[in-house]
């Protein structure tokens, strides 16, 4: 700004400035008169062999819109390794990070920021949008960008509840969120006598089954989801659904772990309310009067008032010895722990559909996994450790357990993930409404050296 101002200031002060100025101005008013630009045109069509146009090739573009690595999102180191398998192989199309910096101190660096979408790029700049949501905050600006025509809508989890509610918390403004949360309920057609008491409680959302997905559903062209349970969640909200791909969950090439010599439990990942923190610390209080040298780390950030909540907890009961938070972890720090992990826990309370990017992450490394994601939820400690012991004491049920997590994490790659996204998006036939497809129909090759359903 302080450059074009100092140029308008010499264009109006500085003579000699002024004076170059005019110069240009007169030879660009004498060269390019009607009458020279017209003679021109006529010697130019006039040659033999006639000017003919050089054929260009389109470059198809295709924007992949929603958080990236250095995202509290799960979904954003998720959305760096799918950027990095497509445009590792030869392509028709190039894929494009779109960034959604919604919650966070980051910059965008050299990649667009969605929140520019409109202004200062737009949707008809790319031949598909691609646009990655999740339930929670770190999405908000991928969800306000989408409008009317949301394109390609993957997600991660068939609902919005934590997108809205997790912008009305951080708003600090209660009025305001309350206001725009019944806004979003009129939106989405939900009578009043369902709305919860509390705008702000996201569990009343989910036990209303409210999940705020309608208008993007409306729109879409197409939508992505992780599992058959939110094929259904989608398939329930209009019969007439947009074309739905069912497509897992993708992992990495890690190298296989061996028998680690501990028994650490690691559950991984951002850690809330709904992976049920105290459900594994029961399960880790009564393991550890048969077992000292049990230990059960947190791997990953979560709110400091959860972190307080928790630590009291620990303290109450007297595990602080076994019981480790790790905070937030740089990729090369979280390998290192995945390491020592003899079992891996990710509990979740009403998954809704959602499977886990962890349990992608452990099963890359051939480590067992105890789960309940898509499975009967576990609520219960004393059932959880009787779960888990047999994979802390016994070696051969260990060794059982790590072939089918290798096994499973063999079974979907990033690779084959960027395959079906470019198949799925340009498709050799049009996609029809109501319709469901799944993986294997797309990729039928991997029917040979996979389960997935």
């Amino acid at each position: 700004m302080a450059d074009i101002t100092s140029v308008l200031r010499s264009g109006l002060e500085d003579e000699t400035f002024r004076s170059l100025l005019s110069e240009i101005a007169r030879k660009v008013s004498t060269r390019w008169t009607w009458d020279r630009v017209g003679r021109a045109v006529v010697v130019a069509l006039s040659e033999d062999p006639p000017l003919t146009a050089a054929r260009r090739s389109h470059r198809r573009r295709v924007a992949l819109v929603g958080p990236f690595a250095g995202s509290p999102s799960g979904i954003g180191a998720y959305n760096d390794r799918v950027l990095k398998a497509w445009n590792s192989s030869q392509r028709s199309a190039d894929l494009e990070p779109v960034i959604d910096l919604t919650a966070t101190d980051g910059t965008a660096g050299n990649r667009r920021n969605v929140a520019g979408l409109g202004r200062y790029f737009h949707k008809h700049d790319f031949d598909a949008m691609v646009n990655t949501l999740g339930s929670s905050e770190y999405h908000a600006a991928t969800l306000a960008s989408l409008g009317e025509n949301p394109g390609h809508v993957w997600l991660h989890e068939p609902t919005l509840v934590g997108c809205h509610v997790g912008i009305g918390h951080l708003s600090g403004q209660r009025d305001w969120a309350e206001s725009r949360l019944r806004e979003e309920l009129r939106r989405c057609g939900v009578p009043e006598s369902a709305w919860p008491t509390d705008p702000l409680d996201a569990d009343a959302y989910h036990r209303a089954n409210i999940t705020f997905l309608e208008p993007v559903i409306t729109g879409a062209e197409s939508v992505i989801v992780s599992s058959d349970e939110a094929a259904d969640v989608v398939k329930s909200i209009d019969p007439n659904h947009p074309p739905i791909l069912v497509m897992p969950l993708a992992t990495l090439h890690n190298e296989r772990v061996p028998m680690p010599a501990g028994r650490t439990i690691v559950s991984y990942g951002w850690l809330d309310e709904s992976k049920k923190p105290e459900v594994l610390i029961g399960a880790v209080a009564t393991l550890s009067g048969w077992m000292r040298d049990i230990r059960l780390v947190f791997a990953g950030g979560c709110s400091p008032e959860l972190r307080a909540r928790l630590d009291a907890v620990v303290t109450a009961r007297h595990l602080e010895e076994w019981v480790h938070f790790t905070g937030w972890l740089d990729a090369d720090q979280l390998n290192e722990t995945l390491l020592t992990a003899r079992v891996g826990v990710q509990l979740r309370r009403n998954a809704r559909g959602q499977r886990s990017g962890a349990v992608a992450e452990l099963n890359s490394r051939g480590i067992p996994v105890v789960s309940d994601i898509g499975a009967e939820e576990i609520t219960d400690a004393d059932f959880l450790s009787e779960v888990l012991r047999p994979l802390l004491t016994n070696d051969h049920d260990w060794q059982q357990a790590s072939d089918e997590s290798w096994r499973a994490g063999r079974e979907f790659l990033f690779e084959d993930l960027a395959d079906a996204l470019d198949r799925w998006v340009f498709p050799t036939r049009p996609h029809a409404r109501g319709t469901i497809t799944r993986v294997h129909d797309l990729m039928p090759e991997l029917r040979e050296r996979s389960s997935l359903s």
